[in-house]
């Protein structure tokens, strides 16, 4: 067989950078073309490397692949049929593994980066995301803070969505229901008991008990009202009774009066008549 056509195909072999080296070997044993080494032709390629020949020919003969790639190189071995029926050939490529493994890595990198990149994006989208939810929580919060101090004179702007955005409506109604509540208790507390207190719902207990301690007030103050009009009658009937037993009082005194000049008058006359008598029984 002329070798010199397959040594020339093992010679323009320049893949992986160059850096690569094909070895045709027949199933003797014996190399029929290598890269870079037309001088190794018709050696044993064991003589060449006797501990990869004695690992890699025995599963090519047997028509199965072999590879290697526990070292720096990285080996493959296919078994090639030339004649059929015959035992196969040995196709060997070789080459760095650095090489062989530099777009892999550049890839790795790559897609590292682009890992990477996308991390940040989530990352960021998530900062973005978790900002637009708890901005309105954390206006939630400040309202909520403000209506624990008794300030009922909440301002919350809603602008959420979803689950969100009921929850900030339904405390927004929440605010303004104690708002209107605590403006129904300073319009009782100023006195006014004539404006009606409007429950927001039959379940309203704050605002039905307003409205009772409304009309209870308005009541008591009726009831003490009218007791005070019969207390002012009674005070003044007994005002007119005292000026009646003023008079009385008056007309008794000046009653006794003449009655002590009557007395006296008596008196004159007794000692008139004793005098008398006297006289007589002188």
């Amino acid at each position: 067989i002329n070798l010199a056509p397959l040594q020339a195909i093992a010679d323009s072999f320049h893949d992986f950078d160059g850096q690569g080296r094909l070895t045709v070997i027949g199933n003797t044993g014996l190399i029929a073309a290598r890269t870079g080494a037309p001088t190794s032709i018709t050696h044993a390629y064991a003589e060449t490397d006797s501990a990869m020949a004695a690992q890699l020919l025995p599963i090519t003969l047997s028509g199965q692949e072999w590879h290697h790639t526990e070292s720096d190189t990285l080996r493959v071995a296919i078994p090639l049929h030339v004649i059929p029926g015959d035992k196969p050939w040995t196709i060997l490529v070789e080459a760095p593994r650095d090489v062989v493994l530099a777009s892999a890595n550049q890839g790795a990198r790559r897609l590292m980066f682009a890992s990477l990149a996308l991390m940040i994006l989530m990352v960021g989208t998530a900062l973005v995301l978790m900002r637009r939810l708890l901005a309105p929580l954390e206006h939630i919060a400040a309202a909520a803070e403000q209506l624990s101090s008794g300030d009922p004179d909440v301002t919350l702007q809603t602008g959420g969505t979803g689950e969100l955005g009921r929850l900030e409506e339904a405390f927004r109604r929440l605010a303004s229901y104690l708002k209107t509540r605590c403006e129904d208790a300073r319009i009782i507390a100023t006195g006014n008991l004539s404006t009606p207190v409007r429950c927001a719902s039959d379940k309203d207990v704050l605002g039905k008990g307003l409205e009772s301690m409304r009309t209870d007030l308005q009541q008591s103050i009726q009831t003490i009202r009218k007791v005070a009009d019969e207390f002012s009658g009674v005070a003044h009937k007994l005002g007119s009774e005292g000026l009646a037993i003023e008079d009385a009082a008056r007309q008794t005194s000046n009653e006794v009066d003449g009655l002590g000049d009557s007395l006296r008058s008596i008196e004159g006359t007794i000692l008139a008549v004793s005098d008398g008598s006297r006289d007589l029984s002188t």
